[in-house]
């Protein structure tokens, strides 16, 4: 059984995590809290499983705190989502900053659920 792997984003995935933020998000370009993000030039990380990717985060850093950006998993119940959220929480560690941190809408119920859970 084959487990899911953690890669930085690099720019060589730029295609790909173009693709995914606009099919999934309508856009590269995110609102949170009226500010317009960009989110395919930001820092993240992207999930493979059987060397295909599978999984998408994409997190800013400003002053001492990291809101992620944008979340996304293309596979279900494989833990996508969450490895790819540790893997963000362990960043903000070894950067020491004080705060991960993000926005969801109220009528995005199942976010709002997985975000309980974790």
């Amino acid at each position: 059984m084959h487990k899911v792997q953690i890669r930085h984003i690099s720019e060589k995935n730029y295609q790909w995590i173009t693709g995914v933020l606009k099919e999934r998000w309508g856009s590269v370009k995110i609102v949170s809290r009226g500010k317009i993000t960009s989110a395919n030039k930001l820092p993240g990380f992207i999930a493979y499983f059987n060397n295909q990717p599978v999984g998408l985060i994409t997190y800013s850093i400003l002053n001492d705190e990291c809101e992620i950006i944008s979340l996304d998993s293309l596979q279900k119940s494989l833990g996508i989502g969450s490895s790819l959220l540790k893997e963000v929480v362990n960043e903000a560690k070894r950067q020491k900053l004080k705060r991960v941190w993000l926005v969801t809408t109220n009528d995005n119920i199942y976010a709002q659920q997985f975000y309980v859970k974790q």
